[in-house]
């Protein structure tokens, strides 16, 4: 019964980290399209001009494995967050880039920006580097500045050995490497 237990609470916590991303990734949309929605879109024009990304606050989780990650390094920032709920979600919540992708099919002008890539062998999207730099930059050039700077000087994520970054070539922008997270972390989060 414990252990049932214990994996619902995972589940939850999982389950939460998941939707808080995909919100973010909604909201990053809705700026940088700033079009019209209807009144009962929870992402209005109005919305969007009153809220700030930090606003966007995901849940505490805390009886989890992930929340007792996130409470042992207490000096994470939102953006170290997003990075790691990026890394889980190509595992355990791919639909959660669908509207990314929705978004690159509807309109002409390609997402360019939100990064990802395509495998040889997984045709849904994988978030980069320059995903997570443009979900938490929120388009602020000094901003993704600073973040791209802490990607090369003992960023807390990386250090934790948690997520690490698939190589890219000099001639790629900066963050176009696939987010990698640890497998033996999956399995701890799973629960």
């Amino acid at each position: 019964m414990r252990t049932e237990t214990l994996t619902n609470v995972h589940t939850a916590a999982l389950r939460k980290e998941m939707d808080w991303l995909t919100r973010l990734i909604e909201f990053r949309l809705a700026l940088r399209d700033n079009r019209e929605y209807s009144e009962a879109d929870p992402l209005s024009k109005e919305w969007v001009k009153r809220l700030k990304m930090e606003q966007v606050a995901p849940q505490e989780i805390p009886e989890s494995a992930l929340g007792q990650y996130y409470l042992e390094h207490p000096g994470f920032e939102f953006a170290d967050r997003v990075l790691v709920a990026l890394g889980l979600a190509v595992h355990i919540c791919p639909r959660a880039f669908a509207k990314i992708l929705l978004y690159r099919e509807r309109d002409e002008i390609s997402l360019y920006e939100a990064g990802g890539i395509k495998s040889s062998q997984y045709d849904g999207f994988i978030p980069t580097g320059m995903t997570w730099l443009w979900l938490v930059s929120s388009g602020k050039t000094d901003e993704y500045a600073r973040q791209l700077a802490r990607l090369y000087k003992n960023h807390p994520v990386l250090e934790s050995g948690i997520i690490r970054f698939s190589a890219w070539n000099d001639s790629e922008p900066s963050g176009s490497g696939a987010i990698m997270l640890d497998k033996d972390f999956l399995v701890k989060v799973l629960g």
